[in-house]
């Protein structure tokens, strides 16, 4: 027998026997711990991050349940302390900085219009009923398509992106319709700024990324200085997860509540239809898509944020799974590779 499977071999009954087994290896980086997981588990574990493995723009796959985290892979290059472009997925971000700024009194709650942070400019008509809540639940009414011409051209000729937003016009009454949009939350970044002083980087590093035992240094700028609310937000796969695990312990971390409880409640629950953008027929909270208006989710409890690239943080409460993988985010749109569906058996995995 060869040596390649001898070594296999010894590898999989060590795991059977319940032995702890963790091991690096340089080039991709990848650390496994399966001393609790059935061998049905690690099958399927092994499975995925074969098939990962095998696609050229797959930059990392971090699997975590129970409080532990099970598999932390790197492929092509990546190294564990590269920063990657999360893309909409600073979104969840985005959002959670605006609960922990309502909790702390900057902002009075969800339902506060937005013309108190942008008195200098006139708000006429039903543009004046506009709430941070219809720019969480993108229910806004602000008639833009999201990467439409219109929208590539403000974020990248506009001298003054806010302005611009403001002055878009309604295509529906605020509240009325789900639009996905990042000029949504673009305004949520202008109003942590408006709100706290400090801009949704440095406002972050101080309430939320800092208490995660970690510092924001990449964050993309429109030309007044606030952080893009909907894109070009750079962490590592590890920043990311640490994220997903306050969601996961409802807002407390080392058991300091940094985001309260009734906002990761809200925000993961529906709070709009998604109108088949995204995952399909998924609807949405506070930046995250949730599962359960799904026919094949219908009982869970799932929640998702997802970023161009086929990039994504899932979150099963009920098996407190959560899984990443973030790819390359300036993958052509033809050469997208979706590891939605296999990996998300591995979120619904019950038991060990």
């Amino acid at each position: 027998m060869k040596r390649p499977i001898v070594l296999a071999l010894f590898l999989f009954l060590f795991l059977l026997n319940g032995c702890e087994w963790k091991v690096e290896v340089a080039q991709n980086h990848t650390t496994f711990d399966y001393s609790k997981l059935s061998a049905e588990h690690i099958k399927q574990l092994n499975k995925v991050d074969l098939n990962i493995q095998k696609d050229k723009d797959a930059y990392s796959f971090l699997y975590f349940k129970d409080q532990q985290l099970i598999l932390e892979s790197y492929y092509n290059g990546i190294k564990r302390s590269d920063e990657n472009n999360i893309k909409s997925m600073t979104k969840v971000v985005m959002t959670t900085l605006i609960g922990i700024a309502i909790e702390e009194g900057h902002i009075e709650s969800v339902d506060q219009a937005i013309t108190d942070f942008f008195p200098e400019y006139p708000f006429q008509d039903e543009k004046q009923e506009i709430t941070i809540k219809h720019l969480l639940t993108m229910t806004d009414g602000l008639s833009i398509e999201e990467n439409s011409p219109e929208m590539m051209e403000l974020f990248e000729s506009s001298p003054n992106w806010i302005e611009d937003i403001l002055h878009l016009p309604l295509a529906h009454t605020p509240g009325e319709k789900y639009n996905y949009s990042s000029a949504s939350t673009h305004l949520l970044s202008a109003i942590i700024t408006k709100s706290t002083g400090m801009n949704a980087m440095e406002y972050g590093n101080l309430k939320l990324f800092g208490p995660l035992g970690f510092t924001v240094t990449q964050w993309n700028e429109d030309p007044q200085g606030n952080n893009m609310g909907g894109s070009q937000l750079y962490l590592t796969p590890l920043q990311l997860l640490k994220i997903g695990q306050l969601y996961l312990n409802v807002g407390k971390w080392d058991g300091q509540s940094i985001v309260s409880e009734e906002w990761i409640m809200e925000a993961t629950s529906r709070q709009s239809d998604g109108q088949n953008r995204g995952l399909n027929s998924a609807s949405y909270g506070y930046g995250w898509w949730i599962l359960n208006t799904m026919d094949d989710y219908a009982e869970t409890n799932i929640y998702v944020a997802t970023g161009y690239g086929e990039q994504y943080m899932i979150i099963d409460p009920d098996t407190g799974s959560m899984l990443i993988l973030t790819r390359n985010s300036d993958v052509q749109p033809e050469q997208l590779v979706s590891h939605f569906d296999e990996v998300m058996e591995l979120v619904r995995f019950e038991g060990n």
